[in-house]
């Protein structure tokens, strides 16, 4: 259901920060990858109570799926038009599983590793330098 609305929910909340009297320089960041199988299997080994192993590996799949189809190309083309500047954590975490804890979210070394990026950008930014060409 939230995919159906991604695109006009997100330009919702880019307005409203867009429209701030401080005017504050607006960063687009792709999410990072889901890596269903690691997912499934901490879910299996991380029990809670009520939680279906069938559905939540349903839920991650897909979600996984909508990242990849959808979302990752709707993000870029919503910071193309806007013209924002584009982390892409989802690069950044590219086949490297071991990175997050649970299949979706990052660990110690997977926050580090996005704080750099997002550092990093925002040097370049603050430098001057374009960012996403």
């Amino acid at each position: 259901v939230f995919a159906e609305n991604f695109v006009s929910d997100y330009l919702a909340l880019l307005s409203a920060f867009q429209n701030l009297e401080s005017n504050p320089h607006i960063f687009v960041a792709l999410p990072i990858p889901i890596f269903s199988e690691l997912g499934i299997q901490y879910a299996g080994n991380n029990p809670v109570e009520g939680l279906d192993l069938d559905s939540y590996e349903k839920t991650l799949s897909g979600g996984e799926g909508i990242i990849r189809s959808n979302i990752k190309a709707q993000l870029h083309d919503i910071a193309s038009s806007e013209g924002l500047d584009l982390i892409d954590f989802f690069a950044l975490f590219e086949g490297k599983p071991a990175m997050t804890y649970d299949g979706v979210h990052p660990n110690k070394e997977g926050a580090k590793l996005m704080a750099e990026e997002a550092a990093r950008v925002l040097k370049l930014r603050c430098d001057g330098l374009v960012v996403n060409e």
